[in-house]
């Protein structure tokens, strides 16, 4: 077991004195991947290795060989986490429960956990799909109970068929809210290339879905292609056609054409070992089979041309790429578009430039609000989303096939805004220290291409602000950075930077107004007067900001 104990660093973390001063450090061989929101734990994924850093100790300990879910896998208080392995993982104040005897009792198969409401009671994934139709996996929730045993196993009702018409390939459930209600995930369509989000919620003891990003599918209302189906003629089979000596007659020819090292004119052909009316059979069988067979692939052709002219049009979204707020109230995904117009009408092979667009989707009004993208084009995968409506994003890791090779960056997207800000940047408000410290620490003459032709290097000089993640109150900011594209003594690195939380900083202008409040019950449902209970209350202001906060009415 790996137990590293960095020492001064981010001693006593959840003391008012953390608020007052700065402490920063710098992980080896750690890549920041999840954080718990209160900031007492960081998930590291590297190596084949799952690891744990606690920010109270500074202590990192290797807790075994699996993936965190990749959604909100871990409860607020960190003592709930959950992920995917050989099968799913399950832990409770550090130690992994077993769950053999639940997944064999329960007959389950390719069975992972995605994520674990803030509270660590309701837990959502995917499961083989009992049913055994086209959709291989299907979303489901399960309920830890208060002595850590789980729930049965609850299935989400989810799409029948894709935007084409067709079984979906597979829906999973990613994240959950505080309450249980409302679960985000994802459909794969039949052919695996597009993924579609969709959001689950509950009233009362009944689920329903829907897909919030269905006006972006098809905008132009094209007629959807039938799909030809799949080719089921068989190739005629020349050994069919000839009697037990002619076949064996034939095999001997073979084996004297390859003898003679492939002579051509000892190829032997199957019809001379037929009789003539077998032979003039088969060539007809052969040949109706070659026109059954081109007539199907034109078919098919126009089936797939016919779809690219609406995929051409449509925003299809990033696989795994979505975050969600604990209320349950915004969605935050990354989108991909193929830009025609910037394609060369006149080429015969016209590259087309793909966009990718970061999304909001507000739950309760069914609002869809487009972020935008990063300058240089990259696309951008939301991790989180804080309470106060904070957008926590990075750029993919780099393709080694791509001709550019710019490590992850990290940018947010302020409550009310539609813009990204670099994470630096956006830290100069409340964290200045900080800020200058992983500016001096971390900016790095990056190697980011090399001409084959010359072989000249480029390097550029950046911030390496990596694969960021941050406890709700911002008093944790951590980042998984590349360190092998500067460094040859480690892999991965990430830095953590402890203290003063962003708590208490609006993003309003100070002139900003109150334009509109209305009430939503937990299930997203708008109520006009809300009475004794639990109901959201959604303020928006004149700059644009939205706020959504959880009232308890008496």
């Amino acid at each position: 077991m790996r137990n590293t104990l960095l020492l001064g660093f981010c001693a006593m973390i959840a003391t008012g004195a953390m608020a007052d001063r700065n402490n920063t450090d710098i992980l080896p061989e750690f890549y920041s991947y999840k954080i718990a929101p209160d900031g007492k734990y960081i998930l590291s994924r590297t190596g084949g290795m799952t690891e744990r850093f606690d920010t109270e100790t500074g202590q990192v300990y290797e807790i075994g060989d699996f993936d965190p879910g990749n959604g909100n896998c871990i409860s607020a208080d960190g003592r709930v986490m959950v992920g995917i392995g050989e099968t799913a993982v399950l832990f409770i104040d550090g130690k992994q429960i077993s769950l053999d005897d639940y997944q064999k009792s329960r007959g389950l198969s390719n069975f992972g956990f995605n994520g674990v409401s803030s509270e660590g009671k309701r837990i959502v994934g995917y499961v083989t799909n009992p049913e055994q139709t086209e959709t291989m996996s299907v979303p489901f929730y399960v309920d830890l109970n208060d002595d850590g045993t789980l729930g049965e196993v609850n299935y989400l009702p989810y799409p029948r068929k894709d935007w084409m018409g067709m079984a979906p390939m597979y829906v999973y459930a990613i994240n959950v809210s505080s309450d249980g209600k409302v679960i985000a995930g994802q459909m794969k369509d039949n052919t695996g290339f597009t993924v579609v989000p969709v959001i689950f919620r509950q009233e009362g003891d009944e689920w329903s879905y829907m897909l919030p990003t269905e006006e972006l599918i098809n905008p132009n209302k094209l007629a959807l292609p039938v799909y030809p189906g799949e080719f089921s003629e068989v190739a005629p089979d020349a050994k069919d056609y000839m009697t037990a000596r002619q076949r064996a007659d034939y095999q001997a020819a073979m084996d004297a054409w390859e003898a003679s090292g492939f002579q051509q004119d000892l190829f032997p052909a199957e019809t001379d070992f037929m009789s003539e009316e077998k032979a003039q059979a088969y060539e007809k069988d052969v040949n109706d089979y070659y026109e059954a067979a081109t007539a199907y692939n034109t078919r098919y052709s126009a089936y797939f041309a016919d779809l690219e002219k609406i995929i051409s049009q449509s925003v299809f979204f990033m696989q795994n790429c979505q975050a969600m707020d604990a209320d349950g109230t915004t969605l935050a995904i990354s989108g991909e578009i193929e830009d025609v117009s910037s394609a060369d009408p006149d080429a015969e092979y016209p590259e087309i430039e793909v966009k990718y667009p970061l999304y909001t989707y507000d739950i309760p009004s069914g609002k869809l609000t487009e972020i935008g993208g990063t300058s240089d084009g990259l696309w951008t995968i939301p991790d989180q989303i804080l309470s106060d409506g904070t957008i926590i994003t990075n750029t993919p890791l780099p393709n080694p096939l791509a001709s550019v090779q710019i490590p992850p960056l990290a940018y947010v997207v302020a409550p009310g805004t539609t813009e990204l800000t670099p994470l630096v940047d956006y830290m100069e408000k409340f964290n200045p220290e900080g800020a200058e410290w992983l500016r001096k620490e971390f900016r790095k003459d990056v190697l980011v291409a090399i001409d084959y032709d010359t072989m000249e290097e480029k390097y550029m000089d950046l911030i390496m602000t990596g694969h960021p993640v941050v406890s709700d109150d911002w008093s944790v900011i951590s980042g998984g950075v590349l360190a092998y594209t500067y460094s040859f003594e480690y892999s991965y690195e990430s830095y953590v930077i402890c203290g003063a939380p962003y708590s208490g900083i609006s993003s309003a202008a100070p002139d900003s107004e109150l334009t509109s409040r209305t009430y939503y019950d937990l299930s997203g449902v708008e109520i006009r007067n809300p009475g004794e209970g639990i109901y959201l209350e959604r303020l928006i202001y004149s700059d644009g900001r939205v706020e959504t906060v959880k009232r308890i009415g008496k």
